[in-house]
């Protein structure tokens, strides 16, 4: 019963918003077009007096009903709801110019009043088009090259199986690292996917080499000093288009970059899409006796909560290799607006659970 009654209130609200934004859009729409029909285009004839009335008034107020839907009511911005937005806007704004140039000079009606009644009729219309194709969340956070790639090494690789949770709302795994085995496991085999949290280093091909060239390869895998130039330089070629595919969120460490990785998370949300991330200091390590994490991607919750009035879910993912499992362990939330006071604690659970000590 109370699902039914908060999808009613969910439904009624987006309704409202969605009728708050058609109504804005609307008298600027309605009074750049009086205003234009009335004062400009005089000498022209009166099919073009009013398709230049009716077209720049419509590319103001689209701008604001863009703007109002994809930040408030439907909560998606991304390029493809505002490529698909402005083709159904391209079928309104045609579907405009006709109703209002048959009502104004066929029928002779009022201009203003006929616009009026020709947007309401287009405005109830397109709603059921914006929900459904337009700001339609993406299931599928990756892009081709990535959805390529797991094609082809699920062909080939052990199979593991996912234990996950279907999830009205968006949330952020937790993973261990373990020399990339967590990254390689989970990309490859969780279902739906998330949005990875990656060191920026690794969007970029210069900052890439020079990570594989200065550390990886002749600190971490001892290798000798004349392949390390060659062997950053294509690792770096291929792992550059493979992060960015995967649409990763970079992390920035430290300095006020770091509120720019926030941001893009809140993002990522916001399209209902979840995140993933692997905090293990020690991630080289594949034990359980290390249980040290950076605990900085938890100012996710605090970001998310100022923005919707509720807490994510820290979802810990355990990869059992044995069995060839990734298991879901109970989430963890705060439970307080208190940020500062729970982090630790939050952080001690997560841990706790992703190295196995729960």
């Amino acid at each position: 019963m109370d699902k039914e009654r908060n999808k009613l209130y969910n439904i009624s609200r987006r309704l409202g918003k969605y009728a708050a934004s058609s109504a804005l859009s609307a008298v600027v729409d309605i009074v750049l077009y009086s205003l234009l029909y009335h004062f400009a285009f005089q000498g022209l004839k009166p099919a073009m007096h009013t398709l230049l009335a009716v077209s720049i008034a419509r590319v103001c107020s689209s701008a604001v009903n863009y703007a109002c839907n994809s930040k408030f009511v439907f909560r998606i911005t991304n390029s493809s709801a505002l490529c698909k937005y402005y083709i159904l806007w391209f079928f309104q704004l045609a579907s405009s110019f006709l109703l209002a140039h048959l009502t104004a000079n066929i029928w002779d009606l009022n201009p203003t009043v006929s616009k009026l009644i020709c947007d309401l009729i287009l405005a109830i219309l397109s709603y059921q088009l914006q929900r459904r194709w337009v700001f339609k969340p993406n299931n599928n956070p990756n892009g081709p090259l990535v959805s390529i790639i797991r094609f082809f090494v699920k062909l080939f690789a052990p199979k593991y199986k996912t234990f996950q949770s279907p999830r009205a709302e968006p949330c952020v795994y937790v993973c261990r690292h373990m020399c990339m085995h967590g990254p390689y496991t989970t990309l490859i085999w969780m279902k739906p996917q998330a949005h990875p949290m990656i060191l920026d280093c690794f969007f970029n091909y210069d900052s890439c080499y020079e990570q594989y060239r200065d550390y990886t390869f002749p600190s971490r895998y001892r290798l000798p000093k004349f392949l390390v130039c060659t062997v950053s330089k294509l690792f770096s070629l291929v792992v550059v288009p493979v992060i960015r595919s995967l649409h990763a969120i970079p992390v920035f460490r430290g300095g006020n970059k770091a509120i720019t990785t926030l941001k893009n998370c809140q993002m990522v949300l916001n399209e209902g899409h979840s995140i993933i991330v692997y905090p293990d200091k020690n991630y080289a390590a594949r034990g359980d006796t290390e249980d040290n994490i950076y605990d900085g991607f938890l100012y996710i919750d605090s970001m998310y909560y100022r923005k919707t009035g509720k807490h994510l879910d820290f979802v810990p993912l355990v990869i059992d290799d044995h069995n060839r499992t990734i298991r879901e362990l109970d989430p963890v939330r705060f439970e307080t607006r208190d940020f500062s006071a729970e982090r630790g604690q939050v952080a001690a659970k997560i841990a706790a659970a992703i190295f196995g000590s729960h």
